[in-house]
């Protein structure tokens, strides 16, 4: 499985007939949808699932979020799923899909997580390149916590820019 890439699951996402569920709604199934929504094959994602949904969201990247536990009752076909979770929780996951027969299961690694976050970055820089701007210094947060340190340090580091009359731009992950 190490040897497929992102671009081998998209591929057959976009070939197949087939629509697709996420598992997972975290950090790595954000990043995964904003990378097929970015190829073009977003409608063909009917939403994501989680093992319970003890916690009330309906919805994650306006898709609907399915509950394992009420598959039976609402009679759902997951034909293909992509799990999207960290490693310490995929054979897990791939356990519970097994026990509903899925017949396609495809693993997001790590070699995949890299690439979907330079992908991620490759597209901002696109961006940039194209707002017709011109900056000295570009700023990546890896997140977006107003409690992390590193995000803190990000601000006063924007702040002594400005006081210093550089131009910059500070892009924040959404994922």
């Amino acid at each position: 499985m190490d040897n497929i890439s992102i671009h081998n699951i998209i591929e057959n996402l976009k070939s197949g007939n087939n629509d697709f569920y996420i598992y997972g709604n975290g950090t790595i199934a954000k990043l995964l949808f904003l990378t097929i929504e970015d190829c073009g094959i977003s409608s063909k994602c009917k939403g994501f699932i989680v093992t319970s949904k003890d916690y009330g969201i309906e919805n994650f990247c306006n898709m609907p979020v399915f509950s394992l536990q009420c598959k039976k009752r609402m009679d759902l076909e997951f034909d293909k799923v992509i799990i999207a979770a960290y490693p310490e929780r995929q054979m897990e996951m791939i356990n519970n899909l097994r026990e509903y027969k899925v017949a396609e299961i495809f693993v997001v690694t790590q070699t995949m997580i890299d690439e979907m976050e330079c992908i991620y970055v490759e597209n901002i820089r696109d961006s940039i390149r194209n707002d017709g701007n011109q900056y000295d210094i570009l700023l990546m947060s890896s997140d977006n916590l107003l409690t992390s340190g590193a995000f803190r340090c990000l601000l006063d580091l924007s702040c002594e820019l400005k006081k210093n009359n550089l131009s910059f731009l500070v892009v924040l992950p959404c994922f």
